[in-house]
């Protein structure tokens, strides 16, 4: 789940539901992603299944664009 307001990626237990944390680059920083509208697990067709897909509205919201997350 991406929050709007502060951009973080927190992560959630798939069978539980439970908060997790934050999702944070190798420096321990929360990643954030500007003008985040929707995220998803990436799959064979796109980004592996160890990656995060995401999608953006970074200039206000508009111009979207499509990028990856592959763990490191």
């Amino acid at each position: 789940m991406g929050n709007l307001g502060n951009r973080w990626i927190n992560a959630f237990d798939a069978m539980t539901g439970k908060f997790q944390g934050v999702l944070d680059n190798s420096g321990g920083t929360p990643i954030t992603i500007h003008g985040l509208w929707g995220l998803r697990a990436g799959d064979s067709v796109f980004g592996g299944p160890s990656s995060l897909v995401f999608s953006v509205g970074a200039s206000n919201y508009n111009n979207g664009s499509v990028g990856v997350i592959n763990p490191g």
